[in-house]
Order: C-alpha cells, then sequence, then structure tokens
C-alpha cells in the first residue's frame, strides 16, 4: 500500500526571504520521512539541521523558485517520495533517534536526487516578476545599515549596488533608492521624536 504524501506548499516569494542580504543562501525540496510531507525551504545556514543529518528528513538542492513554480513541481515528485516513506523507519542508535531505509527507499532516494538535479527551470520560474524593493528588503529591513544622516548621494550608490548584486543573480528589483530614502526619513522622525519626549 503506498505511503500518502502530504505536500506543503510556499508563499510566492517565501524562498526568497533574507536573499537581499544573504545572496549565499540555499532552497532546498524537502521530504520530512516521519511526518510523510513534501515541501521547499530556504536556508541561510551553512550547518545541516539535525532532522537532515539523522536521516529523518531528506534535502535536495533547487534554485530559489517562486512560489507559483515550486507549489506545481511538487506533485510530480510524489510517487518517489511516496517509495522513499514506504521503505523508512526510526531506529534508536544509541544516542539518537536516526532514519533507515530498505534498499527499495535506498534506490528511490538516488531516483529523487536525480530528477530534481536534471529539472530545467525557465527565468520566470526562477526569479518571478520584478520586485517592489520593500518586499526584495522585507525579512532584513532592520539589518540595512541606513542611519537619519545619511544623504541622497550615499543612499543612490547603496541604491545602485543593491540593484547591481541583485541583477547579478537574475532579479529585478524596483524602487530601491526611494525605499532607502523613505527608510532614512522614517528614522529621523524617530529621533525627532525621541527627542521631544527628552525635552518635556
Amino acid at each position: 500500500m503506498a505511503t500518502k504524501i502530504e505536500i506543503e506548499e510556499v508563499g510566492e516569494r517565501e524562498l526568497y526571504a533574507g536573499k537581499a542580504l544573504y545572496p549565499q543562501s540555499r532552497c532546498f525540496i524537502e521530504l520530512d520521512c516521519v511526518h510523510r510531507t513534501l515541501g521547499a525551504v530556504m536556508s541561510t545556514l551553512n550547518g545541516t539541521p539535525m532532522r537532515v543529518f539523522n536521516g529523518l528528513a531528506l534535502r535536495f538542492p533547487i534554485p530559489c523558485l517562486c512560489g507559483e513554480a515550486v507549489n506545481a513541481y511538487l506533485p510530480e515528485l510524489t510517487g518517489i517520495a511516496e517509495r522513499i516513506c514506504a521503505g523508512f523507519e526510526i531506529i534508536w542508535d544509541g544516542s539518537n533517534h536516526r532514519g533507515r531505509f530498505d534498499d527499495d527507499a535506498s534506490d528511490a532516494i538516488v531516483d529523487l536526487a536525480a530528477v530534481i538535479e536534471l529539472r530545467e527551470w525557465t527565468q520566470h520560474e526562477l526569479c518571478g516578476p520584478p520586485w517592489d524593493a520593500a518586499d526584495w528588503f522585507a525579512a532584513s529591513v532592520d539589518e540595512l545599515p541606513v542611519s537619519h544622516w545619511a544623504t541622497n548621494k550615499q543612499l543612490q550608490a547603496m541604491a545602485d549596488e543593491y540593484t547591481a548584486a541583485a541583477a547579478t543573480d537574475g532579479y529585478e528589483v524596483e524602487g530601491v533608492f526611494e525605499y532607502l530614502c523613505d527608510l532614512r526619513d522614517r528614522l529621523c522622525d524617530e529621533v525627532d521624536a525621541e527627542a521631544e519626549v527628552e525635552e518635556k
């Protein structure tokens, strides 16, 4: 009997979260063998999560796709994912719970890795439509090096740098300079408000 796989869809730009300041971030198809779920995740970390290290979940690298593309792709993988989970069991090795796979499941893991690796993606699937700067920086706004005393010239240079970096990775981001100016102006308002409170 086949092991039913539940698909966990991702938001349209969920896999891009943090991409603005963390261009090294990587994306993966993730099969949680314990809960029988198949989805996609983005990670800014170089390390391996313990559940993956212990074989309780499997990860397969993919480009940072738009949500529409990855959500349409996941159902194509459920057949192989079911083979993997059907031959999966949890064992205790004396210190950790680990995943163990029978021969067919092990073969299916190799098959799934090959299918994902050989998949070709269109530019639209990879990048999606042009980004608004507010969306592009949403996950990293607190880390932007913008101060309340920044000049327009400084912000324009910063905007050019961020726009060029995004373009290098194939992303089009609109309104970066205007976004940075708005952020600077909001910081100025906060400083003025704090000064007024201190004077009272």
